[in-house]
C-alpha cells in the first residue's frame, strides 16, 4: 500500500520533512521580531529582548456604540536606552485589525489624555511631522511618576511606547526628538 505523504516506507519521517524543522516559537528572535529589529539602529537593537505580547485594550465606535476588547502584537521588543531610566517597547500591530494611529489613540483614552502638545506640555495627544509632513499620532503622559511617550507611524504597523521612569519628561522627549527618525520604517 503506498506511504503517507511526508512519510517513508515504515513510518519515519522522509528527507524532505527532516531537512525543514519547524522553527523553534520560543528562540528569539522570531521572524516578526527580527524584523522589527531590522528597523532600528544597531545600538537599540543590540540591547532589546522579547517584550510583551500581552494584550492591549481596544476601544472601537460602532454604530455609535463603543466596543471594547483586546489586540495582540505581532511582535513586541523591550530595548534599555539609557542604563535603566528609559526603557522603549516596540510593537507592530495586525493591520488588518487596526492600524497604528488607532493603536495610540487607544492608549491615549487608557490613560484618559485628552488634545495636546506633547512639545509643549506633558499631557497631550496630537500629531507629530517630519520633514513637514504628518508623520503619525503622538501622545504623551506622566503617569505614577513614568514619562511615557506612544506614537505610531503613518501608514505602517509600527507602534512605540518610550517610559522614563524618572519621571523626567522633558529628557524622554528630548531623546525621541533625536530619535524618532530612526526608530521607525
Amino acid at each position: 500500500s503506498p506511504s503517507a505523504p511526508g512519510l517513508a516506507t515504515g513510518g519515519s519521517p522522509s528527507s524532505d520533512a527532516a531537512s525543514s524543522p519547524t522553527p523553534d516559537p520560543s528562540a528569539f528572535p522570531t521572524a516578526a521580531e527580527a524584523s522589527l529589529l531590522a528597523r532600528i539602529p544597531s545600538e537599540l537593537a543590540a540591547t532589546c529582548e522579547r517584550g510583551s505580547m500581552t494584550s492591549y485594550p481596544v476601544i472601537r465606535v460602532n454604530a455609535g456604540v463603543s466596543v471594547f476588547g483586546t489586540r495582540a502584537p505581532l511582535a513586541s521588543l523591550t530595548c534599555a536606552v539609557d542604563g535603566q531610566a528609559t526603557v522603549v517597547e516596540l510593537r507592530t500591530v495586525p493591520r488588518n485589525v487596526e492600524d497604528a494611529d488607532h493603536w495610540v489613540s487607544n492608549r491615549a483614552a487608557f490613560y484618559r489624555i485628552g488634545q495636546g502638545d506633547c512639545a509643549t506640555s506633558q499631557r497631550g495627544q496630537g500629531r507629530w511631522q517630519l520633514s513637514g509632513e504628518d508623520a503619525g499620532a503622538l501622545a504623551c503622559t506622566v503617569e505614577d511618576g513614568t514619562a511615557i511617550l506612544i506614537w505610531s507611524k503613518t501608514d505602517d504597523d509600527f507602534v512605540g511606547i518610550a517610559r522614563r521612569t524618572d519621571g523626567d519628561a522633558a529628557a524622554l522627549r528630548d531623546w525621541w526628538n533625536a530619535n524618532n527618525i530612526f526608530i521607525s520604517p
